[in-house]
């Protein structure tokens, strides 16, 4: 694969592969077609089929003039998409992500509505359920979009909601003392230790991550290392 040049790194980075799950990066659409035809080689030596309808192709501060394809069959052109979980769009920001996790949350939030609403099951118990499956919907991949308490704000309000319906108050209630007292977290907080702990871990790992946390990028905008 062609790849795509990093200032500061000396190789250029081809994509990212996770299991079954890979990631194509090419710096115009002439590289990007050249990959594909790479890849349709490589499927065919060894026999694999690749699934077209999972595929599509973003293009960040670009645009794909021509029809792609993949063993034959149109790979089109999207304005996001899912990978591992996470929705990443055209733009390269948070906010299609956020608003995943949140509608996430929020439909497991009414999904154990009627357990937080019985009165019959310890406040214990519905505490331990807020913060084992709402919080952790709301944060999955905070790793990515931590250390912003604005960017955090949505999932916050999901689970402050949930914490609410689970003691049985409104909307009135202090919800920083109501978490201090059931030692619930707040989101920013556990996506920003997520993420500071995502930067030392990542920094050794044998993964592309490490070469872009030990050879930070010089930008007019922030990067996940600088910002």
């Amino acid at each position: 694969m062609d790849g795509v040049e990093v200032p500061g790194l000396e190789e250029k980075i081809p994509g990212l592969l996770f299991a079954d799950d890979a990631v194509i990066l090419a710096d115009s659409e002439i590289a990007l077609k050249n990959s594909f035809f790479k890849l349709n080689l490589w499927a065919e030596k060894w026999k694999m089929k690749i699934n077209n309808k999972k595929c599509g192709v973003i293009p960040v501060d670009a645009a794909i003039k021509s029809q792609l394809f993949i063993q034959q069959k149109p790979v089109h052109t999207v304005d996001e998409y899912t990978y591992l979980g996470l929705k990443f769009n055209k733009n390269w920001t948070h906010k299609d992500t956020l608003k995943n996790n949140a509608e996430k949350a929020r439909r497991a939030l009414y999904a154990s509505y009627y357990f937080f609403k019985r009165r019959d099951i310890p406040t214990k118990f519905k505490v331990m359920a807020v913060k084992g499956i709402i919080i952790p919907i709301a944060t999955y991949g905070c790793e990515i979009f931590g250390m912003s308490a604005v960017r955090c704000y949505s999932l916050q309000k999901v689970a402050d909601d949930a914490t609410r319906i689970a003691m049985n108050v409104g909307k009135s209630t202090a919800m920083n003392r109501l978490r201090t007292e059931l030692s619930i977290a707040q989101i920013n907080t556990k996506s920003s230790i997520a993420r500071e702990r995502a930067y030392h871990k990542w920094s050794s790992s044998r993964t592309w991550i490490s070469d872009l946390i030990n050879n930070p990028m010089l930008n007019r905008k922030d990067t996940w290392v600088t910002g």
